[in-house]
């Protein structure tokens, strides 16, 4: 991971302010610990599908066709 360090300098000709700067290092700084935030959101939810226990599936009988189902077929 990188960091951005507020500098000043030229961009297309015109002079980069230092709050400028400021502001786009602290956009960075709250855009990289969102998304640092949401892969341990994900890392915490993978781990608790791989811990969970495998469903126990019920097999139901099938019941007879009655007599007016049997008539439409």
């Amino acid at each position: 991971m990188f960091s951005v360090v507020p500098q000043t300098g030229r961009e297309n000709g015109r002079k980069i302010s230092i709050i400028a700067a400021c502001g786009y290092y602290t956009m960075m700084q709250a855009s990289e610990k969102a998304i640092r935030i949401l892969i341990e959101a994900q890392r915490q939810r993978e781990e608790i599908y791989l811990n969970q226990k495998e469903p126990s599936l019920t097999l139901l009988p099938i019941k007879d066709a009655g007599p007016e189902e049997k008539q439409e077929k």
